[in-house]
């Protein structure tokens, strides 16, 4: 959805990079639906560039540097989030921290919906 802002941790960048990687594919298949903005930190993009090869890691960066990656520094705004376990007990509902305006999408839901 145009606006959405979803929070990318390493895991799902990695497997973009590598097409091994047993998740690439699923992630692949969220952004040809996705329309919004993904959105990671420094230290991710950090800890993504040790487990890609150089080149896959030049990439990366390329997608910060061409807009399709925003990062952002969280400061302690993170602080102000309610834990997973507040919002979804059972652990199986996607998270959501209004405060910085991202979602969080959860495993079992189809890439296309819209997560509030």
């Amino acid at each position: 959805m145009a606006g959405q802002r979803v929070l990318v941790d390493t895991g799902p960048l990695v497997a973009l990079m590598n097409k091994r990687d047993r998740h690439h594919q699923r992630f692949v298949e969220y952004l040809k639906f996705f329309q919004g903005q993904l959105v990671t930190t420094w230290p991710v993009l950090t800890e993504v560039t040790h487990h890609v090869p150089v080149s896959k890691a030049v990439e990366i960066i390329a997608l910060v540097r061409d807009g399709a990656l925003e990062v952002i520094d969280l400061g302690n705004a993170g602080a102000r989030c309610n834990p997973v376990s507040e919002l979804a007990p059972d652990g199986t509902q996607p998270a959501l921290c209004p405060f910085l305006g991202f979602f969080f999408p959860g495993q079992d839901h189809d890439p296309s919906e819209i997560i509030a």
